[in-house]
């Protein structure tokens, strides 16, 4: 499922990151990689707040909707 759709505070793994090459090398430096574990704290407005490998990153909706998840 995608990441915007998963329930929050609830940790995940990630399965797939999808998108622009580009996008996705830049959340593979962020630690958003296959099989990394992944919190979504919650949505506002434009971003998605999540917690990746002990920190706190704010993504744009696009970019989260790139980024599928399982529980």
């Amino acid at each position: 499922m995608p990441l915007l759709i998963a329930p929050t505070n609830v940790p995940l793994k990630v399965v797939k990151v999808g998108g622009d090459p580009e996008v996705a090398k830049h959340l593979a430096s962020l630690g958003i990689t296959r099989e990394a574990s992944i919190v979504l704290l919650g949505k506002s407005g434009a971003s998605a707040l999540c917690e990746v490998r002990g920190t706190r990153l704010a993504i744009s909706k696009e970019v989260a909707r790139a980024i599928a998840v399982t529980c």
